[in-house]
């Protein structure tokens, strides 16, 4: 595998960052953000391929240093690779900055290392796009495709209740979509890197106070291959990968912005269940050695966890969402804390494949 890094790359990257080069040099970016995304990524990039031809276009792994395969699979392709520098830094926000970091296109799709990008979709895109200049982006239709687990089976209840996957003006273009770079620039940046979680429904806030509109139309876009593990198992990797910290890192960045108390509704869920937490700690302090106070705990979980169970119709998904709940929770605590990089700045990284690109694509 060859991967380069060659001075001609390197100075036009530096001319990307520095804005030297204001207008984009092609019609399309693709960015496909992963980690550790070896079992996945081949099938992410044929189809963003496959979605390209004859067209004027870019596709951009951003790569989170990753420590499978990832980078050698995506190297066989004709695509541009790009990896973060620093281990620390990695989050669900880096991953789509350090792709529109080195982008040069007048669109941008965003797509994750586990997704396939339907063919047909981008076309149909960029025309309604061209069409309505107040549309900031667009997002088509998901279809999950491990069906196998209880994640998918919460997965599938989400899609089929949450206003902002169905067709028609949305809120966030959650799972990807086709940006406007205008619109991105007019915000200041795409995504926020220091977010763990909900980077989508941060830009989209940024993007509708912007006076920005954003749809999701009625064609099959893309098609997620999530995650397969126990419940168990998924919650103690939210935890470690501090993805439970986003509503904290996010409540933090939108402190002073115009869409703050939308992102108090947004998170009420968790933010309740910490003013739960107090009440207890102030009822424990003010009845010291009384065991009240605990059997107030063991109350509201029994009865949180029946009402659950009951909403979910499901012993294991009502059990989740209330200890989901309290990991949230206690990310949240943990996120409002962490100190944050300016979002706009630049991201340490290198070039680990350059790609040369025609007014027909790739070359």
């Amino acid at each position: 595998m060859d991967l380069v890094k060659n001075a001609s790359s390197y100075s036009t990257a530096v001319k990307e960052i520095t804005g030297q080069i204001s207008a984009p040099d092609c019609m399309l970016s693709i960015i496909i953000k992963a980690l550790n995304e070896q079992d996945k990524i081949e099938a992410a990039i044929v189809s963003a391929l496959a979605s390209i031809q004859n067209m004027d276009a870019e596709i951009i792994l951003a790569d989170s240093l990753s420590t499978d395969k990832t980078v050698e699979i995506a190297a066989r392709h004709a695509i541009r690779i790009v990896q973060l520098s620093n281990p620390e830094e990695r989050s669900c926000g880096i991953g789509p900055q350090l792709g529109f970091q080195y982008s040069r296109g007048k669109y941008i799709y965003l797509l994750d290392g586990d997704m396939e990008l339907n063919p047909k979709f981008l076309t149909q895109a960029i025309a309604y796009l061209d069409d309505q200049p107040d549309i900031a982006g667009v997002g088509g239709l998901l279809e999950e495709k491990n069906v196998t687990n209880l994640v998918f089976e919460l997965r599938e209840r989400i899609n089929r209740t949450e206003s902002h996957l169905q067709p028609g003006e949305v809120d966030r273009l959650t799972g990807g979509g086709l940006y406007r770079r205008k619109a991105i620039e007019d915000v200041g940046y795409f995504s926020n890197r220091n977010l763990h979680s909900f980077e989508e429904l941060e830009l989209a806030l940024r993007l509708r106070a912007k006076g920005w509109r954003l749809m999701r139309l009625p064609i099959a876009a893309i098609k997620h291959y999530g995650h397969t593990s126990p419940l168990l198992t998924l919650l103690k990797s939210r935890f470690r990968s501090k993805y439970v910290q986003g509503p904290g890192e996010f409540l933090r960045a939108a402190l002073g912005q115009a869409y703050f108390l939308h992102v108090i509704k947004e998170f009420r869920v968790f933010l309740g269940v910490i003013v739960g937490w107090l009440l207890l700690m102030f009822a424990a302090f003010i009845i010291p050695y009384s065991w009240i106070p605990f059997v107030i705990i063991a109350c509201i979980f029994i009865i949180g966890a029946v009402a659950m169970i009951v909403r979910k119709k499901s012993i294991p998904l009502g059990l989740f969402a209330i200890i989901d709940w309290n990991l949230f929770a206690v990310g949240t605590i943990r996120g409002a804390m962490h100190k944050q990089i300016r979002p706009n700045e630049h991201i340490e990284s290198r070039i680990l494949q350059e790609t040369k690109f025609s007014q027909t694509g790739i070359r």
